[in-house]
Formats: C-alpha cells, sequence, structure tokens
C-alpha cells in the first residue's frame, strides 16, 4: 500500500484511503469494524472534537443505522455512527486551533494563577484553543465560547503533561503517530484450562518470523535443536492464554519508505469457564505483561505488568460487552482515567490510546445510561 500526506496545516499524516481530518461532534462509542476478531463489539469511546480520517468504503449499517470506517488519532481501525461525525474538515470547521481539551479543564485568566471554579475559565471537553503566545514557562490559549473570546493561561510543563496522557490533543503534532500492525500467534496459546509445563515442546515452525519475535520478547520457551521447549510455564484451570505481536512504525518513516520500527509483544492471562463438552466462555482479561523492543536494560526488554486491579474494573460485565474486556468504558471519566493509568505504566501516549481500544469492550447503550443504575457506570477508575 502506498502512503501519503494530505494537504493540509494539521500535521498529520495518513493512510492514503483516508480523507482530511474530521472531529467527533458530540462523544460516542464506536463498533470493531467487520472481518476483526471482535466484528461490532463496542470497544473504542470517542470524546468530542476527537480527530478521525474517513475510509473511503462504502457506509455500513448496524441494526439499521449507519456507520462509517474511520481511524482515530490513535491509529485504530473503527466503525463510528455517522452522524456524530463532523461534516466539514477539522482544519474548514475550527481552523488553526491546536489544543483540543479531552476532559474538562479549570484553566487561569491571568498567568500563574491558583485556578478556581469562581473566577477562572471552566474548559469543557472537546472545545478548541489557539497558542497565541509561549514563553519559557508559560503558554497563552485563545478560544471562542459562544461568540466570545476566551483567553487564559496554563504553565508549560502542565500543558506538556496533559499532552502526556491524554487529557488534551495537540492537533499541531502528528496524529495518529503510529502505523500498527497487528499478529496473534496461535501455536503459544493456551484454551481454557490447558497448560504448558517446562521442557514440554511447542509445535512451532522455527521460520515462523512471528512466533519467533514474540518468544525473543516474551521468552517463556527456547530453540532447542529442532523444536521450541516451554522454559516458563504457563496456562493452567479457569484461564486461557493469548499473545500478539505489533508492529509499529511512525507513519513519518512509512511515507519515506523507511522500514525501521519497533514492536510490542503482548501476553494475556484471561479468566475463563469451561464446560463439559469442551467449550468455553472469556469472561474478562485478568493480567497483560507488554514487552517494548524500544525498552531496553541490560540486553533485556522491560516488563510492564498491566492487572485489572489498577482500573477498579468489575468481573461481571461479561452479559453487558459480549466479549472479555480488561477496561469497559462507560462513561467520559472512564476514559480520561484508563488513558492516563496505561499511559503512565506504559509510557507512551500513542501506544497507549491504541491498547487502550484492545483491552475495552464497552457495555452496550442501554447500560450506558448515566440514570440506568446498572454495574456498567456505577464504578470509579
Amino acid at each position: 500500500m502506498v502512503f501519503v500526506l494530505p494537504f493540509f496545516s494539521l500535521s498529520v499524516s495518513v493512510a492514503q484511503s483516508f480523507d482530511h481530518a474530521r472531529y467527533a461532534t458530540y462523544r460516542t462509542w464506536a463498533l470493531a469494524p467487520p472481518g476483526s476478531e471482535h466484528a461490532y463489539k463496542i470497544v473504542s469511546y470517542i470524546p468530542e472534537s476527537y480527530l478521525l480520517f474517513l475510509s473511503d468504503d462504502a457506509p455500513v449499517y448496524v441494526s439499521g443505522q449507519e456507520y462509517r470506517l474511520a481511524m482515530t488519532q490513535d491509529g485504530v481501525e473503527v466503525l463510528v455512527f455517522a452522524e456524530a461525525i463532523s461534516e466539514l474538515s477539522f482544519e474548514r470547521s475550527v481552523g488553526d486551533h491546536q489544543i483540543i481539551f479531552n476532559g474538562d479543564y479549570l484553566m487561569c485568566k491571568q498567568a500563574g494563577c491558583i485556578p478556581e471554579l469562581e473566577t477562572d475559565w471552566l474548559v469543557a471537553r472537546g472545545e478548541a484553543y489557539r497558542i497565541v503566545a509561549s514563553s519559557q514557562n508559560m503558554m497563552t490559549l485563545r478560544g471562542t465560547r459562544n461568540g466570545q473570546v476566551v483567553e487564559g493561561y496554563v504553565p508549560r510543563n502542565e500543558l506538556d503533561y496533559l499532552s502526556r496522557v491524554g487529557r488534551v490533543t495537540r492537533a499541531d503534532q502528528p496524529q495518529p503517530k503510529y502505523k500498527i500492525d497487528k499478529y496473534q500467534s496461535a501455536s503459544l496459546a493456551t484454551s481454557c484450562g490447558e497448560s504448558r509445563s517446562i521442557g514440554s515442546v511447542l509445535q512451532i515452525d522455527p521460520d515462523n518470523e512471528i512466533d519467533r519475535r514474540i518468544l525473543e520478547l516474551i521468552p517463556v520457551a527456547k530453540l532447542e535443536v529442532e523444536h521450541y521447549k516451554v522454559t516458563s510455564a504457563y496456562g493452567g484451570a479457569g484461564y486461557a492464554n493469548a499473545f500478539y505481536l505489533y508492529k509499529i512504525r511512525n507513519y513519518k518513516t512509512v511515507l519515506e519508505e523507511d522500514e525501521g520500527y519497533f514492536e510490542a509483544a503482548v501476553a494475556l492471562k484471561i479468566d475463563c469457564t469451561l464446560y463439559e463438552d469442551g467449550s468455553y466462555t472469556e469472561n474478562f482479561i485478568q493480567h497483560m505483561t507488554l514487552m517494548n523492543s524500544k525498552n531496553i536494560f541490560n540486553g533485556r526488554p522491560i516488563a510492564n505488568e498491566i492487572s485489572m486491579e489498577f482500573f477498579n474494573t468489575p468481573r461481571d460485565l461479561g452479559e453487558y460487552t459480549g466479549d472479555a474486556y480488561m477496561i469497559s468504558i462507560n462513561r467520559p471519566e472512564h476514559f480520561q482515567r484508563a488513558l492516563e493509568i496505561l499511559t503512565n505504566r506504559i509510557g507512551d501516549r500513542q501506544l497507549s490510546g491504541y491498547l487502550l481500544t484492545e483491552l475495552n469492550r464497552s457495555c452496550r447503550s442501554s447500560m450506558r445510561n448515566p440514570y440506568s443504575q446498572s454495574p456498567c457506570v456505577a464504578y470509579e477508575y
């Protein structure tokens, strides 16, 4: 596939089949595209003003409603409810505004103040601002609200932090940053209740690049003579294991036809229920081990261990999500906090945004109603 840069002031680079950046006109939840392993599951939360790059593909109709295939600013392809997508591009609608707030924020009217609700600007989710002045320590932001010019001040280090944990989007930086290709290993996986003991032989082709790269990053087995043998036992009663490899490239290197990339390998421990006929249900993702080939110490990747406990997610939402999950985003606050937790653990905002979609399964809409008193909205991250 050939990749080109769309020509507009927003600093983005996306696949050729995707149009100039649109944006979400209101918050919404997106579906996995057809053909994915989680087709039509509710996989992604889209805040107001989140950047979307529309595909040329024909609309998809789910339960009689029109959805469009789009790539989010996190580099994830999803189906977005058509009515939630702006008619105009971000550039034509918002102009040269560089800062988009993904959550409410209290902004000082005076430089260096301690913001207070009674006297300063309460910025709402989705508002966009221009950087009109900057110094070593302070940024001056200007926007328009109901025809009124709104101007305030944010410390530079605070704006950097807000961007790093996903509370703001910097539209003057590449969006999406990464092109990510995902691969799954069937040879390393275990079904519900299946175990891999130390010394057992795995049926892996030594020439299988995906399995080999996963094992280089997550060394649960090593090659001995002609066979891979397990060196670290895994699997067992009550859960299954899945292994994935993500090949990650900056869009800039893709456009320059540079083959350089880094990789991340993921191992998931999935709680499951096994039935007498041998079938089983995956309930929730209990734990994720992430190994990033960029994060090396003493010649070995540093493990990022992500537990369901970090998110305080209830373990009985399978009836409402229809699929295994570690995170279930059912309120705007869930998104903001979950992304912050992942980013602080992984250290990469863009990769965290992609993996958030991998780990999230939101509840169906009736269970996300704030007045429903359902378990989907009754918890905090």
